[in-house]
């Protein structure tokens, strides 16, 4: 940050100063001010209850949660930013600052509207959506599950729990807006699976909690062709996962190896992927999270092979839209 020299500030007296700088406070104070300041460098630590951890590793969504809504955005972002409406919020099923998203949020300006209705209110409403623990947006703080949770103050607190998308709030289906986001530039496989292949972690696994110790990386909304390494036999009630490489398009150069690919149920990718073969491509729109089932695996191993403990990110893709 620049600073900015002034002059004959010796020459006024200590009531004249404290007015010019309650003068300034009050101007910063109408400016937009970022929820936190972070880098790439910037330590990130989440610890988990090991139950939470068991409950979801073999889950695509979160299911029919209390969602108190703190902070929401008036209107969703124009398309050029993701198409995304944020709302900020807390739930004692998750027990971690978190955010929910609505993609392509405005195909829904009725959701939009109950949102921001129940802003700042003691009502809640049922939410479901795909949970997603990324390191992109923690904060410099440890975030422990089960600690006290204050309400948001912004629609982007430092969180590293996000329910995105949402695919039912309330009585409400809206598992029609996972779809590719018209005027968004979606993010480069190539360049995507390259920073998330390469991102440290380190665990520290205890008999009920588990504590991940990495650094942030963003890169949501990645435009990315896969080819099954198997038929999508893994189903479960919310969706089905499958093993697949990662290419870089359509026929294109393989990237990841067998990187686990997750579809919520009845959705469009889904739909899709359930007609497919070992072997077969689809290209689709993908977002990344934390894979806990990698995490409950890495745990288990760790009493007598240490290392795994430390091996880089351990990641898989949801798949939001079909391209």
């Amino acid at each position: 940050m620049r600073t900015v020299k002034g002059t004959g500030m010796n020459s006024l007296s200590r009531p004249a100063i404290a007015s010019v700088a309650a003068l300034l406070a009050s101007a910063v104070s109408f400016l937009p001010q970022p929820a936190f300041a972070q880098d790439a460098n910037t330590p990130i630590e989440l610890t988990l209850q090991n139950s939470f951890i068991e409950t979801y590793k073999d889950r695509v969504t979160i299911s029919g949660i209390d969602f108190t809504v703190d902070q929401v955005h008036s209107h969703p972002n124009p398309a050029s930013q993701d198409g995304d409406l944020h709302a900020a919020g807390r739930s004692d099923s998750v027990g971690l600052p978190f955010v929910a998203e609505i993609m392509n949020a405005r195909d829904e300006p009725a959701l939009v509207k109950r949102l921001n209705d129940l802003q700042g209110s003691s009502q809640t409403i049922k939410l479901t959506g795909v949970w997603r623990i990324w390191p992109e947006h923690g904060g410099i703080s440890p975030q422990v599950q089960g600690a006290d949770v204050q309400p948001a103050t912004t629609t982007n607190p430092p969180h590293l729990f996000e329910v995105h998308p949402i695919t039912q709030l309330g009585n409400v289906d809206v598992r029609d807006t996972l779809h590719g986001i018209d005027g968004y530039k979606y993010k480069d496989a190539s360049d995507a699976s390259q920073r998330y292949e390469a991102v440290a972690y380190e665990l520290d696994c205890a008999s009920k909690i588990t504590t991940l110790h990495t650094k942030m990386v963003g890169f949501n909304y990645v435009d990315f062709a896969i080819q099954l390494s198997e038929d999508p036999t893994h189903v479960v009630d919310d969706g089905v996962s499958v093993l697949a490489s990662i290419l870089a398009g359509d026929d294109g150069d393989q990237l990841v190896y067998k990187r686990r690919i997750w579809f919520v149920k009845d959705s469009e990718p889904y739909k899709k992927v359930m007609t497919l073969h070992t072997g077969d491509q689809l290209h689709v729109l993908g977002i990344p999270r934390v894979d806990l089932s990698l995490i409950s695996w890495r745990c288990k191993q760790a009493k007598t092979r240490p290392e795994v403990r430390s091996w880089n990110l351990p990641y898989e893709m949801v798949a939001v839209g079909l391209l």
